[in-house]
């Protein structure tokens, strides 16, 4: 599963458009993947700074799993993902 969320997380990092009924969808997914992050805004999602926000609100470690992850597939993406955190 942690390389899923990292590649989940890299995914909705770059995407600049979505349809409403794929947000639905990916809303539903999340919830149920990531119970612990809290409600997901599906109006937020897709971009980095909308990552940025839904890593903030994870536990600690899942958070370090995931950008370790991302770092090691897209450096430059961990970059601005990071400078957008907290």
């Amino acid at each position: 599963p942690d390389a899923l969320q990292a590649e989940v997380v890299m995914r909705l990092a770059n995407i600049d458009f979505i349809s409403p009924e794929l947000i639905a969808q990916l809303d539903d997914v999340l919830k149920a993947e990531l119970a612990t992050v809290g409600t997901i805004d599906s109006t937020s999602l897709g971009g980095v700074e909308p990552v940025a926000e839904m890593l903030n609100s994870m536990d600690k470690t899942a958070e370090t799993n995931i950008m370790a992850r991302v770092e090691e597939k897209d450096p430059e993406l961990a970059e601005e993902i990071k400078k957008l955190m907290f």
